[in-house]
C-alpha cells in the first residue's frame, strides 16, 4: 500500500512538471476567462528567422500578438533590426535560452530572469509580466522564482504548427477545438518557402478565428 501511494504521488508530481496543461493547482495560467469571446496568439523562441514576417503580417491584419524571447537570441547581432519590429507588440520571456528551467536553484533562476527582464524592458519600454517555460516544463521552484521576479508562469492551451502540411487533419482539428479564453501558440517550422507559407497560414488562422466569432486580444488583457 505504501508503495502504491508513493507511486501515485510520484506520478502526480511528474504530471504537474511535464504536462503543459497542468497548472500546479492554479499557479500556472493556461487560459483566460471562458466567458469572453476572445483568444490570444503567442509565438515562442523569439527572435528567429520567422519573426520579421510574423510582425509584418500581424501588423497588416491589425492583430495583437505576444512574442516570448530568449535572452541569448535577443542579444545576437543577427537579430538587432528584428527587435525594432518586436517593440510594436507585447514581449514576454522564455529565459536565457530554450533549455529546461526545472530542478534549478532559485537564486540562479532569478539571476537569469533578471537579465532577460532587462532585455525585454528595453525592447518594449515596459516590464514583462509572463514567463513561458521551455517545453512547458515547470516545478514549484521555477514558479516561486518567477513570482519573486514579478512574473506569472503561462502555458498555451492550444498549439498550431505551421509547416508544409498545415492543412492536415490535425491542424484543422485543433482549429475546431479552439474556444474562448484559449492561449494559442503558433509555431512556424523551417520548411520550403517558409516566409510565404507562414504568411498564408497566419491569414488562415486569423480568418478562421474571426469566423468562429472570436476576438483577438493581447495576452495581458486576456489574462487580466
Amino acid at each position: 500500500m505504501a508503495f502504491l501511494t508513493g507511486a501515485a504521488i510520484a506520478g502526480g508530481g511528474a504530471y504537474e512538471i511535464f504536462c503543459p496543461r497542468a497548472t500546479w493547482f492554479n499557479r500556472v495560467k493556461t487560459h483566460g476567462r471562458r466567458d469572453r469571446s476572445a483568444v490570444s496568439l503567442i509565438f515562442d523562441r523569439q527572435p528567429n528567422a520567422s519573426t520579421q514576417i510574423l510582425c509584418k503580417k500581424m501588423h497588416q491584419l491589425e492583430v495583437p500578438a505576444t512574442f516570448f524571447i530568449e535572452a541569448q537570441r535577443a542579444t545576437s547581432p543577427a537579430y538587432r533590426s528584428t527587435l525594432k519590429r518586436l517593440s510594436a507588440f507585447e514581449v514576454e520571456l522564455h529565459g536565457q535560452a530554450y533549455s529546461p528551467l526545472i530542478f534549478k536553484n532559485r537564486s540562479r533562476l532569478k539571476a537569469e530572469f533578471s537579465r532577460a527582464i532587462e532585455i525585454a524592458t528595453d525592447i518594449q519600454d515596459r516590464r514583462p509580466q509572463f514567463l513561458l517555460p521551455p517545453y512547458g516544463w515547470k516545478d514549484l521552484g521555477l514558479i516561486r522564482a518567477a513570482r519573486e521576479s514579478g512574473l506569472t508562469v503561462v502555458n498555451p492551451s492550444k498549439i498550431l504548427v505551421i509547416s508544409d502540411h498545415s492543412h492536415t487533419d490535425q491542424f484543422e482539428r485543433t482549429m475546431k477545438q479552439i474556444v474562448p479564453g484559449d492561449i494559442i501558440l503558433i509555431r512556424p517550422l523551417a520548411c520550403r518557402d517558409n516566409h510565404i507559407l507562414t504568411g498564408e497560414a497566419i491569414d488562415m488562422i486569423v480568418d478562421g478565428l474571426r469566423q468562429k466569432g472570436l476576438s483577438l486580444w493581447g495576452l495581458s488583457p486576456l489574462l487580466d
